[in-house]
Formats: structure tokens, C-alpha cells, sequence
């Protein structure tokens, strides 16, 4: 019997939906342990540089403490933020480029430098707890069970989609302040290649947060102002989130309404 004739002895309701091709990066193996080794190195490096920039500190004053405590613990909370440990992150970058901040460490005058560093620490911390959000998912798609989402017609629309153009998607929706939840998540179920999903995640973090710099600089923000700005983001963000449950529900209720009704009346006609 040939392979031809084998296919047609499937039967006859049954779907077969192709997996769509791997990646370059799909048969390079993911080191796991190595990297939680390696991410949980550096949070405890920049626990250690927090620790030592608040020696400096209390042992002199020092603005190079200032500098190091103030950049190692933003990088140490950005390093965490991330789909499964949804922390608020814009308070933090206000925060480091404000005035107040400047003046701690003695760059007041400075802008353009703060801009710069400001950018790069907080780009930097964000990235690499996105690349870490890589590695948790990567390695959940061995359960069989999850990894049947690439057998959706849904995924193979979203991934041929993606696949025209990986790096740029990936760089816009993290320049973009909305969630981008699925399209990271999208970038693993594709295999796309680490390195440059990292990248791509620091170019557009870095012109995300140079730009939250430069509203900081330029509206001489408080940290009273910067608490607020930061709480109306996170009501928005939960309006948003139970309009959307609400609307669901209520499609729910309506769905299940309407194949009720055939069922009362029929009893009624009875």
C-alpha cells in the first residue's frame, strides 16, 4: 500500500491541521537550568549592588551610593515585571528620572545623561524579565496538553501573520504602553531565535522608556504626581479588564439563553 493510499484510509471527519515550520532557532536546545541559574544571579547581584550603594550612603553620603542603589534596585524590580508577576512599571521610570532622584545623586543638571542612563537600566531590567517569561513558557509548551495550541487554526492564522516580520512586531508592541502579552507569548510558540527576541524587546523598551524620561524631565514631576499618574494607569487597566469580563459574561448568558428557549418551549407546548 503507498503512502498516498495510507492517507486516505483516515477517516473522514478528521482533520488534519499541518504544524507550522520550526524556526532556525527550533532545534537549538534550551538550556533551562542554566539560564535560572544565570537570571537568579543577577537578581542577586543587584540585591548585593543595592545593598553596597546604601553602605556608600550611610558611610559618607556618597552619590555614586545614591546612583548605584537608586539604578540597582530599578533594575532588580524591572527584572521581575512581567506577564506571571504583573507589577506596575511606569512609577519606577518616572521615578528614577525625576529631579528629585537627580538631585540625590547629583545630576540635576544633567538631562540628556539622565535620559540615557535612565533608559538603558530600565530597557535592560524589562528585557530580561521578558527573555525570563520566554524561558518559563518554552518549557510549560513541553506539556502536551498546553502545546496543543499550536494545532489551532487560530495560532497558524496569528503565526503566519507574526512570521512576516518577528523582530519589528515584537519592537512596536514593546515601544506601544499596551499589553503585550500575547505577542511575546506568540514570538516562543514560533521558536523565535532568544537573542534577537531580546533585542528586540531592549530597542523598543529603551525608546518606551526614554520617552516616559522625557515626560518626567519635562513636567518636573513629583513623586506625589508620579503615585498618581501611576494609580489612575492601574484603574484604567482594571476598568478595561472587568468591561472585558463583563462582556463576556453577558455573551456568555445570552449564549446559553438562547439554547435554552427551545427546550422551555417545547415543555410549555407539552
Amino acid at each position: 500500500m503507498t503512502e498516498d493510499q495510507d492517507h486516505g484510509t483516515a477517516e473522514p471527519h478528521t482533520i488534519v491541521v499541518p504544524a507550522p515550520a520550526p524556526s532556525a532557532a527550533a532545534g537549538r536546545p534550551i538550556g533551562y537550568r542554566l539560564w535560572f541559574i544565570c537570571f537568579g544571579g543577577w537578581l542577586v547581584a543587584m540585591a548585593l549592588a543595592a545593598r553596597g550603594g546604601l553602605y556608600l550612603v550611610d558611610h559618607g553620603g556618597s552619590t555614586i551610593g545614591w546612583a548605584v542603589w537608586m539604578l540597582a534596585l530599578t533594575a532588580l524590580y524591572l527584572s521581575l515585571c512581567c506577564t506571571l508577576i504583573p507589577l506596575p512599571t511606569t512609577w519606577i521610570v518616572l521615578l528614577a528620572a525625576s529631579d528629585m532622584m537627580a538631585g540625590q545623586v547629583g545630576i540635576a543638571g544633567h538631562g540628556p545623561a539622565r535620559l540615557v542612563v535612565v533608559a538603558t537600566v530600565c530597557a535592560l531590567g524589562s528585557s530580561l524579565a521578558n527573555l525570563n517569561e520566554y524561558h518559563i513558557v518554552a518549557y510549560l509548551m513541553k506539556i502536551r496538553r498546553l502545546a496543543r495550541i499550536r494545532e489551532t487554526r487560530l495560532y497558524l492564522a496569528a503565526s503566519k501573520w507574526f512570521g512576516k516580520s518577528p523582530f519589528w512586531i515584537l519592537m512596536l508592541f514593546n515601544f506601544v504602553p499596551i499589553p503585550v502579552d500575547v505577542i511575546r507569548w506568540l514570538a516562543v510558540l514560533t521558536h523565535y531565535d532568544r537573542g534577537k527576541f531580546y533585542v528586540a524587546n531592549f530597542v523598543g523598551r529603551w525608546f518606551r522608556y526614554a520617552l516616559c524620561a522625557v515626560v518626567s524631565l519635562g513636567m518636573d514631576l513629583t513623586p506625589r504626581q508620579i503615585l498618581i499618574i501611576q494609580a489612575v494607569l492601574v484603574a484604567v487597566a482594571v476598568v478595561k479588564f472587568l468591561l472585558q469580563r463583563g462582556r463576556k459574561a453577558r455573551r456568555d448568558f445570552e449564549g446559553q439563553a438562547s439554547e435554552a428557549a427551545p427546550i422551555v418551549g417545547g415543555a410549555e407546548g407539552a
